[in-house]
């Protein structure tokens, strides 16, 4: 679950929707915690360049901020914010 979390940040940074990727990356971050669960040290590199990126884009107050608000949701309420759709919506043609 985690790892899925920090996939969608991950891509969250790509489309330049940092505040949802810090929020993500807080949700995961806290996830790990709880339990017990290392990153992989393949996965660093681009998590640690994901999280500094964001951290740049949003600035030091914004980021802690929003990884807070992620940090704190549970479990369920990161799926559920995960799993809406975010950005622009485009009709079907």
């Amino acid at each position: 679950m985690a790892e899925s979390l920090e996939a969608l940040a991950a891509l969250a940074v790509q489309h330049d929707s940092y505040a949802e990727a810090a929020r993500l990356f807080g949700a995961a971050s806290t996830l790990r915690d709880q339990m017990g669960l290392a990153r992989w040290p393949v996965q660093m590199a681009s998590y640690d360049s994901d999280v500094n990126d964001t951290r740049k884009a949003l600035g030091e107050d914004a980021f802690a901020a929003a990884w807070a608000e992620g940090a704190a949701l549970t479990v369920d309420a990161a799926v559920a914010y995960a799993g809406r759709a975010h950005g622009e919506r485009r009709r079907r043609e």
